[in-house]
């Protein structure tokens, strides 16, 4: 029987910062669909529907902060180069916290 892996869309349109968070998620187990821009992000969000999204708000085409946010989210923010093992962390917790 497989195992669920929650999964997350991570927007980044620097494709070595994406690549490398995008392996080190994966390794912890969950699944990571990867894009590049704003547009790519909101048509890939409603066709996913990823338990959690990673944003980058500087992107070329829409920045990350004009996308929608949903109702009842909660935002968190990262300068980069962040500490990965902090953004593990939230990830970690964000996506098992009880509702």
């Amino acid at each position: 029987m497989a195992t669920f892996k929650p999964k997350i869309l991570l927007v980044d349109d620097e494709v070595e910062a994406r690549s490398g968070l995008a392996h080190v998620l994966r390794a912890k187990g969950y699944e990571v669909v990867e894009v590049g821009t704003g547009t790519e992000a909101l048509a890939r969000a409603k066709g996913e529907w990823p338990a959690l999204i990673i944003l980058d708000v500087v992107l070329p085409d829409i920045p990350g902060t004009e996308i929608p946010s949903f109702e009842g989210t909660r935002d968190r923010y990262f300068e980069k180069p962040g500490h990965v093992d902090e953004l593990l962390a939230v990830v970690h917790q964000m996506l098992t916290r009880k509702t």
